[in-house]
Parts: C-alpha cells; structure tokens; sequence
C-alpha cells in the first residue's frame, strides 16, 4: 500500500476524532465570573440546536454540524477509495473520489472557521466586567481539526494528479 495513502487514512481518522470530540463536548463557550479574588467558570456546547438561541450561534451551531457530516461522508468515500484500489488499483473513478475528497475537506475548513468566526465574535458582546465569555477548548478541538485538514487536501490532490496520471 502506498505511503500517501495511508498517511490520508490517519489524518482522515485523526481530523474526523477532533472534529467529532469538538463538535459534542460541552465547552464551545466558557463563561468565567470573577468576584472577590474567586474564579468560578461554567460551560455550554455549540449542540444541540435550540430554537431560543441568538441567531448567530444557530447558524454557528447548523456550521459545526455541517462540517461533522462532510467529515461521515469524507470519510465514506476514503473507505471505497481504499477498497477500490486494493481491489483494482488507481482508476479514473479513483481519481474522482480523491478530488472529492479535497473538495470535503475544504468544506470542512470553511466551515469551522466561519463558525468559529461567527461564535468567537459574538460572545465578546456579551462579557462585562465581573463576567468574561471566551471560546473554550472544543471551538480549538475543531480549528485544530480545520488546520490539519489541509494534509488531507494536499495529499488527496497529490493522490489524484501523480498516482492516477496513467488513468
């Protein structure tokens, strides 16, 4: 099996996990009170959706998942792509997938960074001066998420072009 492939494999597993995690844990945002020299901090999750939330973390929310089911299918298509080669080797269909693939992956990234811009942004508004929202750790799960879904970018079009040039 070639070397690119399965370094697409592991970050597709690695970027799919940190996707996921980010997306369903519980401290998208991260509100911390300050009061007589004490910090007591609470969290909430971006899911589920709730129809009283402000209209930004709706669409916030409708982007994050949005990204998570372009990582299910993202994730599809690099299994039948793998059975397809093991099968067959590098076909033209092969190639399609790889190129849809990167087309995914950089939904993906759009994606998440949006949302994150969009949340990030907003929760400013809301802080005073004894309460302070901030991004929490699962907005940065899903960045990390977004930045090393660039590997899977270059390497699906690396696949593509140099292992695919004879179809």
């Amino acid at each position: 099996m070639d070397g690119s492939l399965v370094a697409l494999g592991f970050l597709v597993g690695i970027c799919a996990t940190l996707n996921g995690v980010g997306v369903f844990t519980q401290a998208w945002i991260v509100d911390t009170v300050t009061e007589r020299g004490y910090s007591i901090s609470a969290s909430i999750g971006i899911v589920p959706y709730y129809q009283d939330d402000p209209g930004w973390l709706k669409a916030g929310s409708v982007l994050i998942c949005s990204s998570f089911c372009f990582f299910i299918t993202l994730s599809i298509w690099y299994i039948v792509n793998l059975i397809i080669i093991n099968r067959f080797g590098y076909t033209p269909r092969v190639r399609r997938l790889f190129y849809s693939i990167a087309f995914a992956a950089i939904m993906v990234i759009g994606f998440t960074v949006v949302a994150v811009i969009l949340v990030g942004a907003n929760i400013a508004t809301y802080s005073d001066g004894a309460e302070k929202f901030s991004l929490g750790y699962s907005a940065w799960l899903c960045v990390s998420s977004a930045i090393l879904s660039l590997g899977i970018v270059g390497l699906s079009i690396h696949l593509a072009r140099k292992s695919c040039c004879d179809c």
